[in-house]
């Protein structure tokens, strides 16, 4: 049974509010303690009302999940993590990581390196690989994590068992070449970040194009012209069947998560 509060409906029992004392207790000054709130009633109803193939979670799961984010959240290493994945990314992200389970994580994109530690938290036992073209701006290192500064195809990982491995994209690059690049290295669950549709592109510094969502765009053809303006500058890309490198015919299903960054989960065929 569901019902409204403060416009959100909520699954009777799922509430942050039946947490346990304990992290209740340490969670009392949290700022984030109503959001997080939130985001658990807005997770478990897009579940609901998606319900993925192959991948599904429990008032029960949600609500343990939950509370072992909120435990390790506040332990983060970049409090402010200006340009990098916020709060409601990371809770999307941390529930789909613990539901999938994957034992070999490839990061492209580190930035600060919130991420990174997040991906480890999420899974402790994992192979994480972690990709970026310049490491410079590098706050955190995991010393569990192996680094590599350069475009993840140059180094040949390839994912045996297909349904244990993940690769996580925030690297601003053209997201269905990523997809095919994944796809022929035998991974199947893909998670991309900043995949904004076609009208809202202006919100990213640096989009990447296509996005996952440009793919199912089905007012998108072939030689549009997309124009948009970003503090001043205008900028403008053409669609074309090139660029999309036959990514869609791959992905089976995807679901674009409703945080502002549109992280989106990609399960290939």
């Amino acid at each position: 049974m569901r019902y409204l509060v403060n416009g959100y409906f909520m699954t009777c029992g799922t509430s942050v509010a039946n947490l346990s004392q304990g992290v209740k207790d340490m969670m009392e000054d949290n700022k984030y303690f109503d959001e997080i709130a939130l985001l658990q009633v807005q997770l478990l109803n897009f579940f609901e009302v998606h319900q993925p193939a192959s991948l599904s979670i429990s008032p029960q799961e949600l609500q343990q999940t939950t509370e072992e984010f909120l435990r390790i959240y506040p332990q983060r290493p970049i409090k402010i993590n200006t340009g990098g994945t916020g709060l409601g990314a990371n809770y999307w992200m941390f529930v789909v990581l613990r539901q999938i389970k994957p034992n070999l994580i490839i990061e492209s994109g580190v930035w600060k390196g919130q991420s990174s530690w997040l991906l480890r938290q999420a899974r402790p036992t994992a192979e994480i690989h972690a990709f970026d073209i310049c490491l410079n701006n590098m706050l955190h290192k995991e010393p569990s994590i192996a680094y590599h500064e350069c475009d993840w195809i140059a180094e040949n990982i390839f994912n045996r068992q297909p349904n244990e491995g993940l690769v996580f994209f925030d690297d601003h690059s053209n997201q269905a070449k990523r997809v095919r690049e994944a796809y022929d290295r035998g991974f199947k669950w893909l998670l991309f970040d900043d995949n904004v549709p076609t009208d809202q592109i202006n919100r990213i510094g640096r989009p990447a194009l296509p996005s996952i969502s440009m793919l199912f765009d089905p007012k998108l053809k072939e030689g549009d012209l997309i124009r948009w303006e970003l503090a001043g500058q205008e900028y403008c890309y053409s669609f074309s069947a090139r660029d999309a490198h036959g990514a869609k015919e791959l992905i089976d299903y995807h679901l674009v998560f409703p945080t502002y960054t549109c992280i989106t989960l990609v399960k290939l065929y």
